[in-house]
């Protein structure tokens, strides 16, 4: 099974809450390959979830071969937060890259942000 390890470094000064990743799986001829289960492992400080602790969750590749997933600092800010993520698919003839993702493709993830502003009635 090709695995791919990300190692996480969050100081305790850091205004950090989450990082997001995109992992994309790959056959031997190194193109994306759609609806592939991908296991993930949180070893480490934090959750692979933002309500919860969680240290595995699974994701399955789309059309791009592409999945989501994030690690969330879950309200630890007294010390350093270190983990590794690990990701691997389930089909041992696959591989996976992970990169994180730019802010532009996190703003698309999070949707349009709402202002409020006042109104007045005449």
């Amino acid at each position: 099974m090709a695995s791919i390890n990300e190692s996480i470094h969050v100081e305790k000064s850091a205004a950090v809450a989450r990082l997001v990743y995109y992992v994309v799986a790959r056959n031997a001829a190194g193109e994306p390959v759609e609806g592939e289960e991908l296991v993930v492992t949180l070893d480490g400080s934090g959750s692979l979830s933002p309500k919860f602790s969680s240290k595995d969750i699974r994701r399955v590749s789309d059309q791009d071969g592409s999945a989501v997933l994030a690690w969330y600092r879950s309200g630890i800010w007294d010390r350093d937060v270190k983990a590794t993520l690990t990701v691997a698919p389930i089909n041992e003839a696959l591989s996976v890259t992970l990169r994180p993702a730019t802010q532009d493709e996190i703003d698309v993830l999070d949707g349009p942000r709402i202002s409020h502003t006042k109104s007045r009635l005449f």
